[in-house]
């Protein structure tokens, strides 16, 4: 425990006395604690060096204090809500997420002064009994532990040294551990992995025997499980290379990309519906096949990039490049009634935005979407420079149309002759309903039902409705209510509506289905705002196309850019994010968890990689393989 004698009580006194008359602003969040004169008490293990070295102090020890490793977890977790790159919510002016905001000075004192954890009001605070005093304060859901003040205080000791986000760094092939087993490595990977185990104190599994071997494999390639006839096969193989020869006939299979695209799939949230209340068809599919194809053939992965980013930019586009840029339409639909155009492509863009960041950047963006993000230094401002790379395809925002322009129609003659033959099928069932129902509400050639005198005794306005309608002209959904009060007393009736609805509902989700496919073109000038709170009708200033200065050496580049620009951003070799998130993706694809365990969150509330020096020689040897 810690504990305060007499023989230190003058010293205190004095520098209490010191503190005392610091002067700040009445209004200030952050103030100067005010101490009286007293004995001070924390409980909090540490050890008092000489009164020469100073008054706070952490266990002696030798060990350097990451501020990535160590410092930045609890700050993210306990500081930066309230004191991070968020200037619309920073309390008392005091940003602790850079060097130059922990120790600017507040007035004659900082909140960090490096060396010196005795000046640094951080350290006083964290460490103060006073709830009125105390960081984080009371209403705060998180309690800094013993050894995380201890941590802090030994940082501030150690010179306070700020690090850049171990991600934002663009990665650097390491050298291979020193740690070795050669009779067991097989590759450079082994080396990593065994010198994690040697320091966890453990030892590799045994190789798993060769029926084991042949259906992971076969899984993991393809997705299903070996035949009797492949596994015996590869059993009486046995050459040096069989497992060679298993995975390049694997490799070779149409299973296989139909088995890798699985997570993409999930990634570009592709749907062949338009989701919401209706969640009409529609026919994104080509896309599908289209990505597909791309992993079959070994596409690098800077062309899959590029051509579902910006396909229709590049020199001369191909049908097939244009198709790929289908992937950032694969967001929702909403059809609602009353819901306004502007709002629904506002919302389209969002999604864009999100997604291009999530899955290149594995950064949770969107939090900057309605103000500058609490934890990563991504600004609002950031966010609709991302955006308007996206602004510039005249999507209207408009219904619930599947096939909103700009479209890619790869219909054929054989989808039309369908669509003839469905639309026939329609008007056959929608004039047997027609006879029917003349009968049942009798009137003039050319009148409507609800015009029969019989009609006119009918309360239900759903019905009303109804017979206000030509039959060919009729959607499903009402027509359940026929169905519910005429099932008792009009069979014939009710069994027509059926074959109606079932004309209709097959010539519709066949339309709809049809290789008509939603696509990007550049097509319209329009400026892109930074939206107040996110919402669609208060935009704020102008912004222009630009790049998250975090990711670009610190640099703020804006401009006239486009997607092509984009795509080949996030391509370069000075982009830290882009290979690391992918081999992040790969590896938890195969083990079930990635190195980094929050694949879609690099940022610095993410824990550390569990293996940092492997994720980056992956990303280097992935990147210098030509992807």
């Amino acid at each position: 425990m810690l504990w305060v004698s007499h023989r230190y009580s003058s010293f205190l006194d004095n520098r209490l006395n010191i503190v005392s008359f610091y002067v700040y602003p009445m209004n200030s969040r952050f103030p100067k604690i005010q101490f009286a004169k007293r004995t001070m008490v924390w409980s909090i293990p540490l050890l008092w060096g000489p009164l020469h070295s100073g008054l706070i102090h952490a266990e002696e020890s030798d060990d350097l204090v990451s501020f990535n490793h160590d410092i930045r977890p609890i700050m993210s977790d306990t500081c930066f809500q309230c004191h991070g790159p968020d200037k619309n919510t920073r309390e008392a002016d005091l940003r602790l997420d850079s060097i130059e905001g922990a120790t600017k000075d507040l007035g004659g004192y900082a909140a960090i002064v490096p060396g010196d954890p005795d000046e640094s009001e951080l350290i006083w605070r964290i460490l103060s009994e006073d709830d009125s005093e105390r960081m984080p304060p009371e209403e705060h859901p998180r309690r800094l532990t013993d050894e995380e003040k201890e941590l802090l205080i030994k940082w501030v000791e150690q010179g306070a040294k700020y690090e850049a986000h171990w991600a934002f760094v663009p990665p650097v092939r390491g050298k291979l551990p020193a740690e070795r087993d050669p009779d067991w490595e097989r590759n450079p990977i082994d080396a990593f992995v065994f010198s994690k185990l040697k320091e966890k104190g453990l030892t590799p599994s045994p190789e798993a025997d060769r029926e084991t071997l042949i259906r992971r494999v076969t899984l993991d390639l393809t997705g299903l499980a070996p035949t009797l006839e492949e596994v015996q096969a590869f059993l009486s193989d046995r050459s040096p290379d069989a497992s060679e020869k298993l995975v390049d006939r694997l490799l070779a299979s149409p299973r296989y990309g139909e088995r890798m695209v699985w997570e993409w799939l999930d990634a570009a949230r592709y749907a062949d519906s338009n989701g919401y209340q209706n969640d009409d068809e529609r026919g994104m599919w080509p896309w599908r096949d289209w990505a597909v194809d791309a992993l079959n053939s070994n596409m690098p992965f800077d062309q899959f990039t590029i051509e579902q980013l910006a396909g229709d930019l590049l020199p001369q586009p191909t049908i097939e490049q244009k198709l790929a840029t289908a992937f950032l339409r694969n967001h929702m639909i909403n059809g609602e009634g009353g819901r306004l155009p502007e709002e629904n492509r506002i919302d389209y863009l969002v999604d864009q935005t999100d997604t291009v960041s999530t899955i290149w950047m594995g950064l949770t963006m969107g939090c900057a979407r309605c103000h500058d993000h609490k934890y990563d230094p991504v600004s609002q401002r950031e966010y609709y420079q991302l955006m308007a790379f996206f602004d510039k395809t005249e999507i209207t925002g408009k219904g619930r149309n599947p096939h909103t322009p700009p479209i890619l129609d790869l219909t054929t003659e054989v989808n039309d002759r369908r669509v003839e033959e469905l639309e026939e099928a329609k008007r056959i069932a929608a004039n047997q309903l027609d006879e029917v129902e003349r009968a049942l509400f009798p009137r003039e050639e050319g009148a409507l039902a609800i015009e029969s005198e019989k009609a006119k005794s009918i309360t239900n306005g759903t019905i009303q409705g109804i017979l206000k309608q030509p039959v060919i002209k009729r959607r499903p959904e009402p027509l359940t209510e026929i169905i519910a009060v005429y099932s008792e007393t009009e069979p014939e009736y009710v069994e027509a509506t059926l074959n109606y609805i079932d004309a209709y509902k097959d010539l519709d989700v066949y339309s709809n289905s049809r290789p008509i496919v939603m696509i990007m073109e550049d097509s319209v000038e329009r400026d892109t705002h930074i939206l107040e709170n996110g919402l669609y009708d208060q935009p704020r200033e102008k912004v222009t196309t630009g790049f998250p200065s975090a990711l670009n050496d610190g640099e703020e580049v804006t401009g006239d850019f486009n997607r092509l620009d984009l795509a080949e951003w996030l391509m370069s070799e000075d982009n830290p994010l882009t290979a690391r998130v992918t081999v992040n993706r790969f590896w938890q694809q195969y083990f079930g968890r990635g190195i980094l365990e929050q694949v879609e969150n690099f940022g610095v509330q993410s824990k550390p990689p569990v293996h940092e020096a492997l994720l980056d020689w992956l990303a280097v040897e992935f990147r210098e393989s030509n992807w």
